[in-house]
């Protein structure tokens, strides 16, 4: 320590003073003063380096005297402020339980430290619940990522049953169009497709053209192609060689003459010996004429007043 003390332009006992603060911190008696007294030039009392001759302990006295009047003095002038005394959140008596004792025992640095240390828990506590977080999104992400698989699997399963239904059933949906639709003014049967990019179905009136049918049929049309829709899938796809059952309800409605006689010679001669068909209609008249062709075909066809039987 001799050694050390030799290379500083110091005397012996300003270096003995400041063996003893080696392990003392003045850093809450400094913010002290900033706080209260905040007019105090501290810079005006710094002792500075770079001095020629050896600092003597009476220099270093008589600094501190110069401070300690500069401090007395200017708190003569220090006025109360009742603000800085009120105790809205009663810190005083919850965490000191009004023991003056108690409170000038904690330093401004301790309290400091504490409020360090909380945030280092909050950030540690915070830190490990964005993890977990993450992990837990990182687990979704996995799962989402193999259902959409599984989702674009059965997607394209899906569009390529829809690609081969309808090639099974473009055949016959295009010949009952063609035998119900004579007085369509193309003269031939409605074209069904599906786009190779989706699963969309389409009616096209002309294989050469893109363009819908629905804007090209009239409601009635339009309700032919329904029903060769639904003739077309059932005469394709069979539930079961003995379990053949069609009903469709009102199906002559929107049929003109030559469009009811189409439709009426279509079950006649394609579904009428297999299937048990069950057809509703408002007109008496249109029910007695199908009953009329249908018996030429078969044995029994019976006509069945719904209204009366359920007012009876």
């Amino acid at each position: 320590m001799n050694n050390i003390a030799k290379k500083f332009l110091i005397s012996k006992p300003i270096f003995q003073r400041i063996e003893q603060l080696e392990k003392i911190s003045f850093v809450s008696e400094e913010r002290f003063l900033d706080d209260y007294l905040p007019e105090l030039k501290k810079e005006e009392f710094i002792i500075k380096k770079g001095r020629e001759h050896t600092l003597e302990i009476e220099e270093v006295s008589k600094t501190k005297d110069k401070l300690k009047k500069e401090i007395m003095d200017l708190s003569k002038n220090f006025t109360y402020s009742i603000e800085k005394t009120l105790d809205d959140s009663n810190i005083y008596t919850k965490y000191f339980d009004r023991k003056e004792q108690m409170f000038n025992s904690i330093e401004l640095s301790t309290l400091e430290d504490k409020q360090k240390y909380l945030l280092s828990q909050f950030n540690k506590y915070s830190n490990k619940i964005i993890s977990d977080l993450n992990t837990r999104k990182d687990k979704i992400d996995l799962i989402i990522n193999k259902v959409e698989r599984v989702r674009n699997i059965y997607k394209e399963e899906i569009k390529k049953f829809k690609h081969t239904m309808i090639n099974s059933i473009k055949l016959p949906f295009f010949v009952y169009t063609a035998k119900i639709l004579q007085n369509y003014q193309q003269g031939t049967g409605i074209f069904i497709s599906t786009n190779d990019k989706d699963d969309a179905i389409r009616f096209l009136t002309d294989s050469t053209s893109d363009h819908d049918a629905m804007h090209h049929l009239s409601s009635g049309q339009l309700a032919v192609v329904s029903l060769a829709f639904t003739l077309a899938i059932n005469k394709s796809y069979n539930i079961a060689e003995d379990l053949k059952f069609l009903v469709i309800d009102d199906p002559i409605q929107d049929l003109d003459a030559l469009n009811l006689h189409s439709f009426i010679e279509l079950i006649r001669h394609e579904f009428l010996n297999d299937y048990q068909i069950i057809l509703s209609t408002y007109s008496d008249e249109k029910a007695l004429f199908m009953k009329y062709r249908f018996e030429s075909k078969v044995d029994k066809v019976d006509i069945n007043h719904v209204q009366n039987i359920f007012y009876s």
